[in-house]
């Protein structure tokens, strides 16, 4: 294909930054980098936005579950030490007992 056509874009610093680490990201040129979003279909874009909200909310819901997990643990641990200070209370009193 024939390129006949130059096109010149004015970005502000953030913008450029942007440009850069994206395309960086990749690995591919700024230039091919900006070729390659003529391409993208904005019904991708939004499928990739609703794909990543979904993603968002299940780590959320991971997150959730992950800290109820670790308040069972942590209260069995401390049950698990109340029973071993009762224990120990018993064989104390035992001891004493003799």
């Amino acid at each position: 294909m024939e390129k006949k056509y130059k096109f010149t874009v004015r970005l502000s610093e953030k913008e450029r930054k942007i440009l850069n680490t994206k395309s960086k990201s990749l690995n591919i040129s700024q230039n091919k980098f900006l070729k390659n979003a003529l391409y993208f279909d904005e019904k991708k874009i939004e499928e990739l936005n609703k794909n990543t909200i979904e993603i968002l909310k299940l780590s959320r819901h991971i997150s959730n579950n992950l800290n109820q997990i670790a308040k069972k643990v942590n209260s069995v641990k401390h049950l698990q030490e109340g029973f071993n200070y009762v224990e120990s209370l018993e064989e104390l009193w035992q001891s004493l007992r003799q």
